[in-house]
C-alpha cells in the first residue's frame, strides 16, 4: 500500500515565484503607460512570471529604471511557487493571490520601482503558512 505522509519540516524561504494568468493587462501601467498588450518585464502568452526576494521585496532580475504600477485579475488561477537560496522548489501551492501580494484573494496589486522594490512590501511567516492553508 502506497500512502502520502506529510511530514513538518522547518525550511529556509528565501524567494517567491509567481505564475498569473493576466486578466485585463490594462489595468497596469508600466513606466506610467497603460499596458494594453502585457509588455510588462517577465510577461509571456499573458502569463505573469516574476520572482520575488522575500527578504527584501525586490523582483529579481527586475530591469533597472523600469517602473509598473500592477493590477492583475488572477481570480483562481495563480500558482506561487516557494523557492530556497538556490532557487530550488520547496513547494507549490495553486491558490487565491496571497494577501501579502494583493487584495481581496482575486488581485496582484503591486507598485515597483525603478529598482524592482516593491512599495510597502512586507511578508512573514504566518503569510506563508497561510498561502499555503489556503491551497485549493
Amino acid at each position: 500500500m502506497i500512502i502520502e505522509i506529510k511530514v513538518p519540516k522547518n525550511v529556509n524561504v528565501k524567494y517567491l515565484k509567481i505564475d498569473a494568468k493576466i486578466n485585463h493587462p490594462e489595468d497596469a501601467k508600466v513606466n506610467g503607460v497603460c499596458d494594453d498588450n502585457c509588455e510588462i518585464p517577465f510577461s509571456k502568452n499573458f502569463h505573469w512570471r516574476p520572482t520575488i526576494d522575500l527578504e527584501n521585496g525586490v523582483i529579481v532580475d527586475w530591469p533597472k529604471g523600469t517602473t509598473a504600477e500592477v493590477y492583475y485579475k488572477v481570480v483562481d488561477e495563480g500558482v506561487y511557487t516557494l523557492l530556497d537560496n538556490n532557487k530550488n522548489d520547496i513547494i507549490v501551492v495553486e491558490s487565491y493571490v496571497p494577501d501579502f501580494i494583493g487584495k481581496y484573494g482575486d488581485y496582484i496589486s503591486l507598485n515597483i520601482d525603478g529598482e524592482g522594490r516593491i512599495k510597502d512590501f512586507e511578508c512573514n511567516e504566518s503569510d506563508i503558512i497561510e498561502m499555503i492553508d489556503n491551497a485549493f
